[in-house]
């Protein structure tokens, strides 16, 4: 049953890359670097090979905080209770949408119980210096800008 929830979710995955070449949206999104001591949280999801930092999208009229607070809990059952500030904003247009993305960091949470969500396959905290292989190349820039200092930046995703 998971490896056909995991067939069907890259089918709609790839549908949905296919209208954002098509139409082009412009789009917001939210991305949170959630740490533990040295560690950070990564999340794979069902229908990608590679290790992200959990977000989604912005909802209209929604502050960035709120979205991801409410991203957070639906992706990982994690009560984001504080945020430490914003590493950076984004541009990506790489997969044909006009992508804004926000980088928050926080070291304030609280894990509830944790259930299974149909979207995320892992979520896992790893050593900041010893990252899984298959990290997205856009994530780990994210955490060498967080190791070196880098915040408040405004780049390409």
């Amino acid at each position: 049953m998971q490896k056909l929830l995991s067939i069907l979710l890259k089918i709609i995955n790839t549908f949905r890359k296919i209208v954002w070449k098509i139409f082009k949206p412009v789009t917001f999104g939210v991305r949170v670097i959630i740490m533990k001591e040295n560690s950070i949280l990564l999340v794979k999801h069902r229908y990608d090979d590679f290790w992200y930092l959990p977000g989604g999208k912005i909802r209209k009229k929604e502050m960035e905080e709120v979205a991801a607070k409410r991203e957070i809990l639906e992706e990982c059952y994690i009560s984001i209770t504080d945020f430490d500030g914003v590493l950076g904003r984004y541009k990506n247009s790489g997969e044909g949408k006009k992508d804004n993305i926000t980088v928050l960091i926080t070291k304030h949470w609280e894990q509830n119980k944790s259930k299974q969500n149909i979207e995320i396959e892992k979520a896992r905290f790893f050593e900041m210096k010893n990252l899984p292989e298959n990290v997205s190349p856009a994530t780990k820039r994210r955490i060498n800008e967080l190791l070196s200092g880098q915040k408040e930046t405004y780049r390409d995703w």
